[in-house]
């Protein structure tokens, strides 16, 4: 097994990559990517010196920059399916701090930023390979989120980024699914609890970083979606869809200030004390959580006063409030309610 902690094995699984796609054997290029997600997923105890392991990070962050750069071989699903994965794998693999620290992190990263950009705007619906860019992302904002100061400014930009062009697939999906072929051989992921959970539990980690900015672009989304409806402007299939995707964002939003909350409000000794912290000008968390809250819980009434005929057209939005009251459930009446304030009322709802 020590052949594998040698200089250039990843370096060699490299070339063979090179040599197999510019010989179209995309089978074989796949393979050797598939060896590299092998090769990240090796322990730090496997390698008796921690500068062999270190070598070993910079020849992966390096190598997949110029795979990334290029898109070689990338035309190909089984390559870009890999590849997805050995990103995600290097992420997991690592403390985001080490990863910072190999001297090609700063192009990686971006060329990583790009790809996800990339592969949101093209495709109709999230496969398993985008899933893992998205998780590749969510899993950063909790260590961006303990660096504070210390994380870099740039790769805070790309998530926050990042988690706005999401929000923006599942409006697409949305739209898509009010289509005539609709999403053709695969289930709408607002009908699939599987697909559903993921992409609100990734959203629940994103928008924990950049919580203001993303919440104040919900809100717009909200508001321009409730616009069109009235004026006519969107139909009211795609409406609704809509709707039942900005409610479950809505709750991923506030559920994933929990644990934030749990740890930023334990060094702090009362409600003032957190106003305190707040930027001047800035609305304080709770008081964006209301926002957020008031949007659903009028929609909660508008749906009780005036329900659609044949109660099954309302079955998707009836599940996205239940999800939103859990959510809603486990930060102001859980265990760390009598620690957290909710600023209901705003905006004169």
């Amino acid at each position: 097994w020590t052949v594998l902690r040698e200089p250039g094995t990843v370096g060699l699984f490299l070339d063979l990559y090179e040599k197999s796609c510019a010989a179209r054997d995309f089978t074989a290029a796949d393979l050797c990517l598939q060896s590299l997600v092998f090769l990240a997923a090796l322990r730090k105890s496997f390698f008796p010196k921690e500068e062999d392991r270190n070598r070993m990070l910079s020849e992966l962050i390096q190598g997949t920059k110029v795979i990334l750069a290029s898109r070689f071989g990338l035309e190909n699903r089984l390559c870009y399916h890999a590849l997805c994965r050995l990103l995600g794998k290097i992420n997991t693999a690592n403390q985001l701090t080490d990863l910072i620290q190999t001297p090609a992190f700063s192009e990686w990263i971006e060329q990583v930023y790009n790809f996800t950009e990339e592969a949101l705007k093209a495709g109709r619906h999230l496969d398993n390979s985008e899933h893992y860019l998205i998780t590749l992302w969510s899993q950063m904002a909790s260590p961006l989120l303990a660096l504070q100061e210390r994380a870099p400014v740039t790769l805070k930009q790309y998530v926050e980024r990042v988690t706005i062009a999401y929000i923006d697939v599942c409006m697409s999906l949305a739209d898509q699914s009010a289509t005539q072929n609709g999403f053709g051989d695969h289930e709408d992921p607002l009908e699939n609890d599987v697909q559903r959970t993921e992409i609100v539990d990734v959203l629940a980690s994103l928008g924990r970083l950049q919580f203001h900015d993303v919440a104040s672009y919900v809100l717009t989304i909200f508001e321009t979606t409730k616009t069109q409806s009235q004026t006519g402007t969107l139909s009211g299939p795609v409406c609704q869809k809509r709707i039942t995707w900005l409610v479950y964002i809505i709750g991923a939003l506030l559920g994933g200030q929990g644990g934030k909350f749990h740890r930023r409000d334990s060094s702090l000794d009362s409600a003032s004390d957190r106003q305190q912290a707040v930027p001047e000008g800035q609305a304080t968390t709770a008081q964006v959580n209301g926002e957020l809250a008031a949007r659903v819980f009028q929609l909660m009434s508008n749906s009780d006063s005036a329900p659609e005929a044949g109660g099954g057209a309302n079955e998707a939005i009836e599940l996205a409030f239940l999800y939103f009251l859990e959510q809603f459930r486990k930060i102001y009446i859980g265990e760390h309610a009598k620690t957290m304030q909710f600023a209901g009322g705003i905006g004169g709802e």
